[in-house]
């Protein structure tokens, strides 16, 4: 989920990067903390001439965190969104609409009042039996939690963005869109061998004392810090049904099902009561933290963290002797004193030697398997995978991932007969005929790679542009991304 939310973290121009209703019970998930001065206030951030609020900060990282609970299938926590930095996420996706908000400015781009309108009365959220429905419109902008005045502020943005990808859209030329489509029913009549990497490779220590000798600064022991560690963890005793209630009032845009709907008290309750006692836990917490950094109160145990078994972001800043203010850790809220920072070291060969081998063997085995495998080729006994294109199904022994990776690599070479390396086994082919699609098929074909190639297109345009605005827009951030309270 970490990668996948990486991988989109750039999505600037998007058509869908909020959508028309994403306001919607937009009830506030926060995880941040604000730096605010008199010119400041309101404000996480300032793009050129833009100001981003805190309550877009909020709707945001609102959207983005329902949205990973609803793809987790409501096992997504606050520790989790913290954990992989999503109010960082959220700014940093909201600084780069800004760019682009900036950009349209500049263009003269801009969503008229009447375009906010005509996308109102058109849209199909705000719609009953194919007509607009003024009260369900009130209705959504109320549940929102925002003013209509903001709603459709909010709205102006988007479509204001979604006119500036449209005037800075590319459209590939016909004739690559053609020979695109083209390479894409390409057929070759294959036969291949699958050759397999052995289970077992052996070596001896002199083998890999000598593998070690060359690779031994890849072998370092991983940064250590001793902490003196105080840690409140969330009490089992009874809790107050009133007060139990009155947390979830408080709360309540929290807890939602799947589809984003509010979840009633009795719904909600089991998730109310995890989430009670920790609050109370961080409560806790936080009044003895003032005293422990004073040595009123001693740390009651010692933990040495490393990056493999403890969140080493909520220490990795601090000096020795630095008390770091309680922090989620393990199901209740840590206090932690650095006590001391031991610095990485190139491991010795017996420190070393487990890590090693592990590597050498995988080393070995892909020097065995690519052996085996050119000597396939040289003596080639393939059998027929039949004719295939870059649209052909598996009917292979390998793995969907395995066979398409094949026909990629195969595809993406000149040659009439190579190898195609695996992780545990290699693909030893020859090409024996090759054809090209009719010209029906390719007509057919142009629709589908267009549109991928347009993608493409403007993907990588979307890219440089996103370099180049952040050159020329002065970007200033406010929000600290840490519970500083």
């Amino acid at each position: 989920m970490i990668e996948w939310m990486q991988k989109h973290k750039k999505s600037l121009i998007p058509t869908i990067w909020i959508s028309t209703i994403a306001f919607v019970g937009a009830g506030f998930v926060g995880w941040g903390a604000y730096d605010m001065n008199a010119n400041r206030a309101g404000s996480i951030a300032r793009v050129g001439q833009i100001s981003i609020t805190n309550q877009e900060y909020k709707i945001k990282s609102t959207e983005l965190y329902n949205r990973l609970n609803a793809m987790s299938d409501g096992q997504f926590t606050q520790e989790q969104a913290k954990n992989m930095h999503l109010d960082q996420i959220a700014v940093d996706q909201l600084i780069g609409e800004a760019y682009f908000l900036n950009f349209a400015k500049d263009l003269g781009v801009q969503a008229s009042d009447k375009d906010v309108a005509e996308f109102v009365l058109n849209s199909p959220n705000f719609q009953e039996n194919g007509a607009f429905s003024k009260e369900l419109y009130d209705n959504v902008v109320r549940n929102s939690g925002l003013t209509k005045k903001e709603f459709e502020r909010n709205l102006q943005k988007v479509l204001t963005l979604e006119k500036l990808g449209k005037a800075l859209k590319i459209t590939p030329s016909p004739k690559i869109v053609e020979a695109f489509a083209a390479s894409q029913l390409m057929q070759d009549k294959v036969s291949a061998e699958i050759i397999y990497a052995d289970a077992n490779v052996t070596f001896n220590d002199d083998e890999l004392k000598k593998f070690w000798e060359g690779e031994k600064s890849h072998f370092m022991t991983e940064k250590k810090y001793t902490l003196g560690a105080y840690f409140v963890a969330p009490s089992n005793a009874d809790v107050n049904e009133t007060e139990l209630s009155k947390f979830y009032e408080e709360h309540r845009g929290e807890y939602r099902s799947l589809d984003d709907k509010l979840l009633d008290f009795a719904e909600a309750k089991p998730n109310v009561l995890k989430d009670y006692r920790m609050d109370q836990a961080k409560k806790i917490a936080k009044k003895d933290f003032p005293d422990i950094k004073k040595g009123k109160i001693d740390t009651n145990e010692t933990i040495v963290a490393t990056a493999s078994n403890f969140p080493i972001s909520e220490i990795e800043v601090a000096k020795p002797g630095d008390v770091i203010k309680p922090f989620e850790y393990k199901g209740g809220y840590l206090i932690a004193k650095l006590n001391g920072v031991e610095q990485p070291r190139q491991m010795s060969f017996e420190e070393a030697k487990s890590l090693a081998s592990k590597e050498f063997e995988t080393k070995k085995r892909k020097e065995l398997l690519e052996k085996r495998a050119q000597d396939a080729l040289k003596n080639f006994k393939g059998e027929d995978f039949g004719t295939l294109s870059l649209n052909s199904k598996n009917n292979t022994k390998l793995s969907d991932d395995e066979f398409y990776k094949f026909l990629i690599d195969m595809f993406n070479k000149p040659a009439k007969e190579g190898i195609v390396m695996f992780d545990n086994k290699a693909v030893v082919y020859k090409i024996s005929q090759q054809s090209l699609g009719s010209s029906e098929e390719i007509d057919k074909e142009k629709a589908i790679v267009a549109d991928r190639i347009t993608a493409l297109l403007n993907s990588n345009l979307q890219d440089d542009l996103t370099k180049m605005l952040e050159k020329r827009y002065k970007t200033e951030r406010y929000f600290k991304g840490k519970d500083s309270e």
